[in-house]
């Protein structure tokens, strides 16, 4: 099955994607001014919002194919009435689309590669000219702009095949964890079983329901119960034995002497 053709919605909204609102401020299809001075437009105009980055003005120019791409080489004054506001300025094409070696010395090729944008060639930053009025308005307008509904429904589509992939990685794993956890009891019954047939070599076969009824009958015959009782009566026995012990050793010489008149008591009488 053939892919679809990519297209520029495509490409906005992976620009969406890789410049997130909380890090960078997007301007769609930005013009060097407003009114009827806007005659050119640049496709988006990306302006980094922390000073750790440098607060850059990237300028970026969507492609989808090669006629586009030649086109854009034959009217390089489009690009140069904007790209003297920018710090920064690159191409963004599918793969394959723009050789790097047709480029321009200060121009950046970012390309589209299945939905995540790639940079293939690092844009030269250059000299910006001051910012006017006329551009900041153009600016500010085009920063107001929403996204086009085309691009916005590529944004909302990737959003969802993101979920469903999800949603299926989750399955799989709880699946995965299910089977662990089966082939474990599945290891505990076998050994049960194998230490029954140690004990009784006679039982040569036996399900599992066997073992959970001999199991049932053995607790509910309270035998273990029994069992405690009777170590606890052992160990109640022994303690007492012990102490009979002391006691005989204690009357031990009164008893001998005892025996000992009675003995002689019975001589004299003969």
């Amino acid at each position: 099955m053939t892919a679809a053709p990519v297209t520029a919605a495509d490409i906005r909204a992976a620009i969406r994607r890789t410049y997130p609102e909380s890090e960078y401020a997007l301007g769609w299809e930005v013009a060097a001014a407003t009114g009827h001075n806007a005659r050119r437009h640049l496709d988006c105009v990306c302006m980094s919002l922390w000073p750790s980055r440098g607060l850059t003005l990237h300028g970026l120019e969507i492609k989808v194919s090669r006629a586009d791409w030649r086109r854009e080489l034959k009217e390089p004054a489009k690009a140069e009435e904007l790209a003297r506001y920018l710090d920064l300025f690159s191409i963004v094409a599918p793969a394959g689309v723009v050789p790097v070696d047709e480029l321009p010395t200060a121009w950046g090729l970012i390309e589209l590669k299945g939905d995540k944008l790639f940079t293939r060639k690092q844009p030269m930053q250059t000299p910006a000219a001051p910012l006017d009025r006329t551009f900041m308005a153009a600016m500010v307008r085009a920063a107001a702009r929403p996204m086009d509904k085309d691009s916005l429904a590529s944004l909302l589509n990737k959003a969802r095949q993101d979920a469903q992939e999800a949603e299926r990685a989750n399955t799989e794993r709880a699946v995965q964890a299910a089977r662990s956890e089966a082939g474990y009891e599945l290891r505990e019954w076998r050994q049960i079983k194998q230490k029954l047939q140690a004990i009784h070599p006679d039982l040569t076969f036996f399900s599992n329901e066997d073992v959970v009824r001999a199991v049932a009958v053995v607790l509910r015959s309270g035998v273990t119960r029994t069992y405690d009782g009777l170590a606890r009566l052992s160990q109640q026995l022994t303690g007492m034995n012990a102490d009979i012990q002391a006691a005989l050793t204690a009357f031990a010489p009164a008893a001998q002497g005892a025996a000992q008149g009675a003995a002689t008591d019975a001589g004299e009488a003969a």
